[in-house]
C-alpha cells in the first residue's frame, strides 16, 4: 500500500511538472492529451510521453489537427520546406481568428522552432471547439476577400469582376446560412417522408389532371398552333429574361462610360480654362504641355528603370533568403556584424573618394557637384510629382464617390450658374462681413462689462467684510448670509411648486385623455370580444373534431401501411415466381422446337432411305450413304498415304547419302573455282588423279 502511494504521489508530482512546463492547468493539459487520444487523432499519448515529444514531432501532431479542418494540410513536414509550413499554418490560424499573448515576431520564430509554451496553448484552444474550429475554416477559405486598390477599380473590367465576385461572396453566404438553418430545423426524418409522399401524390393527381385536360385539348380545332404558340410564348418569356439581364449588364457599362465621359470632359475644361486664364494663351499651354512631356519622359527613361532595377534587385535577394535555410538568433547577430563592418568600409570609401576628389587642380569638381545637385533636386522634383500625382488619384476617387452618394449627375457649373453662385457667395461674404463686426462689437462689450464685473464684485467683497464688522459689533454675526439663503430657498420653492402644479394640469390632462382613449377602444372592442368568444369556442370544437379525426387516420393510414406492406410482399413473391415460370416455360418451349427439328430431320432421312433402295436414279441422297462415301474416301487417301510412306522410308537412308556427296561436290566446286581465281603457286593444290564419287 506504501509503495502505490508513493508512486501515485510520484505520478501526481510528474504530472504537474509536465503543466507547469505546458503553461497549462491540469484540466486542459488532461483535456488535449485525452482528446489527442480519441479519434479521429488516436495518439495513446499520456502526460509524460506527450512532453517528451521532439519539436519536429510536436509539430507534426499540430499539423495533424490542422489537416482535420483542410485536406491541404495533410502533409509530412520533414517533406515540406519550413517556410512553407510556417506560412500555411499562420495563415490557417489567422483565418480562425487566433490571437497569441505575445508579439508576432516571436510567436513565428518559436512556432517554426517548435517550442513547447507556442503550441500547447495553440492546441488546448483548438481541440477543445474542433467541430466549430472545422466550420470556421471551411467558410474562412471562400470568404477571404482581396483588396484591390481604388486605382485599379478603375477599370471597367476588373470593376465589373470585384463586383461579380462581392455578388458571388453573398450569395456564398446566404446559402451557407440556408444550410445550416436547415442542417439545425427541427424537422424529422418521418415528417419529411410523410411530405415527400403527399408530393408525390400530388405530383400522380396533377399528372393525370394534366393528362386529361391534354385528352380533352385535343379535340379542338387548332390545337396543333395553339400548342406551338404557346412553347413560343415560354421561350419569348425566357428571351425576355435574358434580354432585361443584358438591358441591366448594358446600363451599368453605359453609366461607367458616362463617368468617363464627364471625367475626359472635366479635364478638357481644366485645359480649356487654364488656358484661356494664361497670359500666354496657346503658346503658355503648349510651353505647359512641353514641360510635362519632358517630365514625364525623365521619369519614364531615368526614373523608372532605377525603380525597376532596385525592385528586381530586391527581389532576387528576397530569393535568395527565401532559399535559405532557416535562421537563428546567432545567425542573424553574426549577419548584422557583418552588415555594421560593411557600412563602416563603406563610409571609409566615400571618404577616401571625397578626399581624393578635393583637389584643387581639378577644375571638373565644381561641375560635378552641380550636376549631382541638379540629379538630385531632379530625384526630389520626380518624387514629389509621383507622391502628388497618387493624392490626385486618391482625391479624384473620392470625388467620384462623394458624387455618386450625393447623387448628382451634373458635372462642372455653367456660365449663368456659376455667376449666380458668385453672386451668392458675395452676399454671403458681405453677411459674414457684418456678422463679424457684430461679433467684435459683442466681444469689445463683453470685455467691457466683465471688467465692470469684476469691479462690482471687488466692491462687493469689500462692503460684505465691512458689513460683517458690523454685524459682530452688534452681536448678528451672518444674518446677511443666512437672508440671502432664506431668499434663494424661497425662490426655489416657488419656482418648485409652480412646476408642481404644471406637472399635475400635464398628468390630469392625460389620464381624462387615457379615460377617454380607453372607453372609446372598449366600446368599439365590445363586439370584436364577444365575436372572440363565439370563435374561441368554435375552434376547440374544431379542434377536438380535429384530433378525433386525426386520431382515426392515422389508425387508417397505420392499417393501410401494414396491408400494403403484406400485399407489396406477396407482389413480389408472386412476380418472381412468374419470372421463373416464364424463364422454365422460355427453355421447355426452346427444347421442344429443337426436338421437333431433329424430329423432321430424322423422318426426311427415313424417307429418302427408303426411295434410294427403291429408286437408285434420284439426285437427292441420304445422309448416311454421302457419309458412307466420305468414309471410303478418306480410308482410300489414308491407304495411299500409307503406301506413300512407306516409299519414303525406304528410301530415306538412301536419299540422305546422296544428300551428304552433293554437298561434298558442290564443297569441292567451291575449293576448285577458288584456287583457279588465286594468282600465288598451285603446286600444293595438284592433286594426282580426279575422282567423282556419286
Amino acid at each position: 500500500l506504501l509503495c502505490n502511494l508513493l508512486c501515485c504521489c510520484c505520478c501526481w508530482s510528474c504530472e504537474a511538472r509536465v503543466c507547469e512546463r505546458l503553461n497549462l492547468s491540469m484540466t486542459e493539459a488532461k483535456a488535449v492529451v485525452e482528446l489527442l487520444n480519441q479519434p479521429p487523432f488516436s495518439k495513446n499519448y499520456s502526460l509524460i510521453s506527450f512532453d517528451a515529444l521532439e519539436p519536429l514531432a510536436l509539430l507534426q501532431v499540430l499539423n495533424d489537427v490542422l489537416a482535420e479542418m483542410g485536406p491541404e494540410h495533410k502533409v509530412r513536414l520533414r517533406d515540406e520546406d519550413p517556410e512553407e509550413s510556417l506560412a500555411r499554418m499562420l495563415g490557417l490560424l489567422q483565418v480562425l481568428k487566433y490571437k497569441p499573448g505575445i508579439p508576432i515576431k516571436d510567436f513565428r520564430t518559436r512556432l517554426i522552432a517548435g517550442q513547447k509554451d507556442v503550441l500547447y496553448p495553440i492546441l488546448a484552444w483548438l481541440l477543445p471547439n474542433l467541430e466549430q474550429h472545422k466550420k470556421r475554416a471551411y467558410v474562412g477559405r471562400f470568404l477571404a476577400r482581396i483588396n484591390v486598390p481604388p486605382e485599379v477599380l478603375q477599370n471597367d473590367e476588373v470593376a465589373s469582376t470585384h463586383d461579380k465576385y462581392n455578388q458571388l461572396l453573398q450569395s456564398f453566404m446566404e446559402i451557407h446560412k440556408q444550410v445550416e438553418a436547415l442542417r439545425n430545423s427541427v424537422f424529422s426524418g418521418d415528417d419529411i417522408k410523410k411530405d415527400i409522399r403527399m408530393m408525390e401524390q400530388e405530383l400522380t393527381t396533377l399528372t393525370k389532371r394534366t393528362e386529361r385536360m391534354r385528352e380533352k385539348a385535343r379535340g379542338f380545332p387548332n390545337y396543333e398552333e395553339m400548342m406551338s404558340a404557346a412553347r413560343r410564348v415560354r421561350m419569348e418569356q425566357v428571351r425576355e429574361g435574358e434580354l432585361q439581364q443584358q438591358f441591366h449588364e448594358q446600363r451599368a457599362q453605359c453609366e461607367r462610360a458616362l463617368e468617363k465621359h464627364d471625367r475626359v470632359l472635366e479635364h478638357l475644361r481644366e485645359v480649356k480654362d487654364t488656358s484661356i486664364s494664361s497670359h500666354g494663351g496657346v503658346e503658355a499651354l503648349m510651353d505647359r504641355v512641353y514641360q510635362e512631356n519632358k517630365m514625364v519622359k525623365y521619369i519614364y527613361e531615368e526614373k523608372l528603370p532605377q525603380a525597376i532595377e532596385s525592385s528586381q534587385k530586391q527581389l532576387g535577394e528576397l530569393r535568395k533568403v527565401v532559399q535559405l535555410p532557416s535562421m537563428f538568433k546567432d545567425d542573424l547577430d553574426r549577419l548584422r556584424d557583418q552588415i555594421s563592418g560593411l557600412t563602416g568600409d563603406i563610409s571609409k570609401l566615400i571618404e577616401r573618394k571625397m578626399m581624393g576628389n578635393d583637389n584643387p587642380d581639378d577644375k571638373l569638381t565644381l561641375f560635378r557637384k552641380q550636376a549631382s545637385m541638379v540629379a538630385r533636386k531632379k530625384e526630389a522634383t520626380a518624387n514629389k510629382l509621383k507622391e502628388q500625382q497618387d493624392e490626385l488619384a486618391k482625391v479624384e476617387v473620392e470625388l467620384l464617390q462623394k458624387k455618386k452618394e450625393s447623387g448628382s449627375e451634373a458635372g462642372m457649373l455653367k456660365a449663368d450658374e456659376f455667376k449666380k453662385y458668385v453672386a451668392k457667395l458675395r452676399t454671403k461674404s458681405t453677411d459674414y462681413k457684418t456678422k463679424k463686426a457684430e461679433l467684435n462689437d459683442l466681444r469689445a462689450e463683453y470685455l467691457v462689462l466683465t471688467k465692470t464685473e469684476n469691479t462690482l464684485k471687488e466692491e462687493h467683497a469689500e462692503l460684505a467684510e465691512q458689513l460683517g464688522v458690523l454685524e459682530k459689533k452688534a452681536g448678528i454675526a451672518g444674518y446677511e448670509q443666512t437672508q440671502e439663503e432664506l431668499e434663494k430657498v424661497s425662490a426655489e420653492k416657488s419656482q418648485t411648486d409652480e412646476q408642481k402644479g404644471i406637472t399635475l394640469d400635464e398628468i390630469s390632462d392625460m389620464v381624462k385623455e387615457l379615460t377617454s382613449t380607453i372607453n372609446s377602444k372598449r366600446a368599439s372592442l365590445a363586439p370584436l370580444i364577444t365575436k372572440l368568444r363565439t370563435t374561441r369556442e368554435q375552434s376547440q370544437a374544431l379542434e377536438t373534431e380535429y384530433d378525433e379525426k386525426k386520431a382515426a387516420y392515422d389508425h387508417v393510414v397505420q392499417s393501410m401501411e401494414g396491408s400494403t406492406s403484406t400485399l407489396d410482399q406477396e407482389v413480389r413473391a408472386y412476380r418472381e415466381e412468374l419470372a421463373a415460370e416464364e424463364s422454365r416455360y422460355h427453355y421447355l418451349h426452346n427444347m421442344i422446337m429443337i426436338m421437333k427439328v431433329q424430329d423432321q430431320r430424322v423422318k426426311e432421312e427415313l424417307q429418302l432411305y427408303v426411295s434410294s433402295q427403291s429408286n437408285d436414279n434420284k439426285r437427292k441422297k441420304p445422309v448416311r450413304d454421302i457419309y458412307a462415301k466420305k468414309i471410303q474416301e478418306q480410308e482410300n487417301l489414308g491407304r495411299h498415304l500409307r503406301e506413300k510412306q512407306k516409299v519414303v522410308q525406304d528410301s530415306h537412308d538412301a536419299n540422305m547419302r546422296q544428300l551428304e556427296m552433293w554437298r561434298d561436290l558442290t564443297l569441292l566446286m567451291k575449293c576448285k573455282t577458288a584456287a583457279s581465281n588465286d594468282p600465288g603457286p598451285k603446286e600444293m593444290f595438284s592433286v594426282e588423279e580426279d575422282r567423282l564419287v556419286l
